[in-house]
């Protein structure tokens, strides 16, 4: 009667085997958050792109209009808002950063210059979710 030969594994293959395995699931895990976090970082670096342009052309704007000696003027070349109030002039306009938003810049003109709003606004049409119906405070009657 001949023997057949038995293959074995061992204790430590199967350690080796785990081994391989963890390692390559974290293997590739990491290689997805790494790919995660570098759409994200160029999607912000995009963005502070676009935010910054929007802000050297306020800028822009801003100084023009400072160092203009008839401000009314640069501000009618350069579709700028002007509101006056009794002797203050209110100048207002909007430097576009991307489709949803822009820079809001007022420059208010009493005996200085005054710089009254710097802020990213929406200019995004707001829609609300209706899709929950929710509860108006009042109790339902049930039906027996």
């Amino acid at each position: 009667m001949a023997k057949t030969p038995k293959i074995s594994i061992g204790i430590t293959s199967m350690a080796v085997i785990l081994c391989v395995l963890c390692l390559t699931v974290f293997s590739v895990l990491s290689l997805s958050t790494a790919l995660s976090e570098r759409k994200l970082a160029e999607k912000r670096a995009e963005a502070a792109e676009e935010y910054y342009a929007a802000e050297r052309t306020a800028a822009k704007l801003a100084n023009g209009l400072m160092a203009a000696t008839d401000a009314v003027a640069f501000a009618e070349e350069n579709h700028i808002d002007v509101v006056e109030e009794g002797n203050i002039l209110i100048f207002t306009y909007e430097s576009p950063i991307d489709e949803g938003q822009a820079l809001s810049v007022a420059l208010t003109l009493m005996e200085d210059w005054e710089m009254t709003r710097w802020q990213v606004v929406s200019t995004a049409e707001w829609t609300p979710d209706d899709s929950l119906t929710l509860w108006d405070g009042e109790l339902e009657e049930k039906e027996e």
